[in-house]
């Protein structure tokens, strides 16, 4: 079922991104967009600055990219 994450930005880059979530509107639509190799389409980049704070729902893509320090809380 998964678990609900919450990230605190402690320090990030000046131009540092994220990512949470994708921009899919539906099932068929990912699988399109997947099968098509339409990756930077899909993914869902989110530029972050120190002090931004997210909640990340179970079952979401998700990833902390370089240059960005978090706190974790889950």
């Amino acid at each position: 079922l998964g678990k609900t994450e919450c990230w605190y930005i402690l320090d990030c880059d000046e131009d540092a991104t994220i990512v949470i979530g994708h921009n899919a509107k539906d099932k068929q639509e990912l699988r399109q967009m997947i099968n098509e190799d339409r990756w930077t389409e899909l993914i869902s980049v989110r530029p972050i600055q120190k002090g931004d704070f997210f909640q990340i729902d179970p079952g979401t893509v998700h990833a902390i990219k370089a240059g960005t320090l978090i706190l974790e809380t889950q």
